[in-house]
């Protein structure tokens, strides 16, 4: 990842192989099961201590461009 023209986690010097990268889960916001007090207490849809459920790549295909509407849509017509 980069910002402001710099690696913001790694040395430029040093790169990691992406196969070597540990496992790390990121939130997709498909489905969030939180109380109402804990919401507002807490101000976001994660909660303090969050049980992060991992899903297959297909599953997480996310739709924020015409690009991955039309890479879902291929998904969808291949059966997948």
């Amino acid at each position: 990842m980069f910002k402001d023209n710099a690696p913001i986690n790694y040395d430029l010097l040093a790169q990691p192989r992406s196969q070597d990268l540990p496992d790390i889960l990121a939130l997709n916001f498909a489905c969030s099961v939180i109380s109402k007090d804990a919401m507002i207490e807490c101000k976001n849809v994660v909660g303090k201590r969050p049980y992060l459920q991992p899903i297959e790549e297909i599953e997480a295909t996310d739709i924020d461009s015409l690009v991955d509407f039309e890479f879902a849509e291929f998904l969808y017509r291949k059966g997948l």
